[in-house]
């Protein structure tokens, strides 16, 4: 997770950090905003998994449905990051010229659909 708060704070220009919140709290602070104690319950335990790793386990759907390999989690938000992050100066650029905007090439297979 700090490593996709480094990758987002970056690609934004704001300064993001990951803080892991302690779960007790959390969990507390959940039930007193009314949400039931039992579902608090299930929510600690959904929130550990996933914190120490096991929230989910690969499997072929994302070939199956898109006929493409998954891309995991870190170099997508990087790409997509920097995609944005090309998109927004493009777009300054095609401000202040009087061509036609024309999309650039991206050297990401991630982005080659978009």
């Amino acid at each position: 997770m700090a490593q996709a708060a480094k990758i987002i704070s970056s690609a934004s220009g704001q300064d993001i950090k990951y803080v892991d919140v302690d779960r007790e709290e959390w969990v507390k602070g959940v039930v007193a905003s009314g949400i039931p104690a039992a579902y608090g319950e299930v929510l600690r335990k959904l929130s550990k998994t996933i914190a120490d790793n096991y929230g989910s386990r690969p499997t072929q759907d994302v070939h199956t449905v898109t006929g493409r390999e998954p891309i995991p989690v870190l170099p997508h938000l990087a790409c997509s990051t920097f995609a944005l992050h090309i998109r927004k100066e493009k777009q300054k650029e095609h401000m202040f010229s009087s061509g036609a905007f024309h999309c650039i090439q991206f050297p990401f297979p991630c982005l080659a659909s978009r």
